[in-house]
């Protein structure tokens, strides 16, 4: 029985790790404000938007697994994700030191 609630959940479970990522990004991108430059909110805006492609790739690749496109696309979007986190994080320090 424990193992069938498992399974069930198991895209769910797939899905929420880059999800997570996505909503972190997209809160620090709430937190930055209007008063971000624009490169930053794009950078912070497409972090988002992959880890969310990632989490929805990997969501229907744990319901259709012959569809080997899905983890590709899962991977890739992950790793892009990551990328364009770290350019964030770059790009945020490198805003935060400039000063006034």
């Amino acid at each position: 029985m424990a193992g069938e609630i498992e399974e069930r959940l198991r895209p769910l479970v797939v899905a929420s790790y880059p999800a997570t990522l996505a909503g972190l990004s997209l809160a620090a991108m709430q937190v930055t404000g209007k008063v971000a430059p624009t490169i930053l909110t794009i950078l912070l805006g497409s972090t988002g938007i992959l880890f969310l492609i990632s989490s929805f790739a990997g969501f229907f690749h744990v319901l259709y697994p012959t569809r080997r496109y899905l983890w590709t696309t899962m991977g890739i979007a992950f790793i892009l994700g990551l990328s364009s986190s770290l350019l964030s994080v770059i790009a945020t320090t490198i805003w935060l030191t400039s000063g006034p």
